[in-house]
């Protein structure tokens, strides 16, 4: 059971060998846990923020999240190793490509941002959703 994550789960991810899975929920903490028994292995520090959606690829996870980012998450270590910054309102989804060079969130603003993984810059940005968007 999940029972030391104190709110909903918003998104789940496994390790790359499958032997432990990620919980993500909207008490902003990241959860390691074992897959053979169910117990705990660890927590990601400073997540900090309630947390709507968690993608992975290869050994990364991104997590988007309350406080207008989207984390970067070591799947292996369960540790946050980037943030990316843009939004103007709460991060709602996250993308992360085959390959894990490229992200992009999606948040309550309807601006969805692209950045590069490894420099962290932004490759552009766009309004998906007029109606949203802040002025």
């Amino acid at each position: 059971t999940v029972a030391e994550q104190t709110a909903t789960v918003a998104g789940l991810a496994f390790t790359t060998d499958g032997k432990h899975l990620l919980t993500a929920a909207r008490d902003g903490r990241i959860v390691k846990w074992k897959t053979s028994d169910g117990k705990k292995a660890g927590d990601v520090v400073g997540a900090g923020a309630p947390i709507h959606d968690l993608r992975t690829s290869g050994r990364f996870a991104v997590a988007a999240c309350g406080d207008k980012t989207v984390r970067l998450i070591d799947r292996e270590t369960a540790q946050q190793i980037g943030q990316f910054r843009g939004h103007a309102e709460e991060t709602t989804a996250v993308a992360i490509s085959a390959d894990g060079a490229i992200v992009a969130g999606g948040g309550f603003d309807g601006v969805v941002y692209v950045w590069n993984r490894e420099s962290g810059e932004a490759v552009c940005h766009f309004v998906a959703a007029p109606g949203l968007a802040s002025p």
